[in-house]
């Protein structure tokens, strides 16, 4: 099962809007999904979203995520729910 720590390190690391278009390409319920879920973890408010993963989850994946990878993942969502709207 894909962990967030995943998530957020294949957004970053290839991009959101590449990955948004192909799940909403072929699967709609994924893609919705998934972008349901990462709002879930990440909430609306950047700020707080890395504080409160840092201080809930003490895992070395957990400590490394910067506010990069957390934008790329929130741009993720929003590309997602972009592309299911088409």
């Amino acid at each position: 099962m894909l962990e967030l720590h995943d998530l957020v390190r294949l957004a970053t690391n290839s991009g959101a809007r590449p990955i948004a278009e192909e799940p909403a390409g072929f699967d709609l319920e994924s893609a919705d999904w998934v972008a349901t879920q990462i709002e879930r973890a990440f909430g609306a408010d950047l700020r707080y979203t890395l504080l409160r993963l840092r201080t809930n989850d003490r895992s070395a994946n957990a400590q490394a995520l910067s506010d990069d990878d957390i934008a790329a993942t929130v741009i993720l969502a929003d590309a997602l729910h972009e592309r299911i709207r088409e």
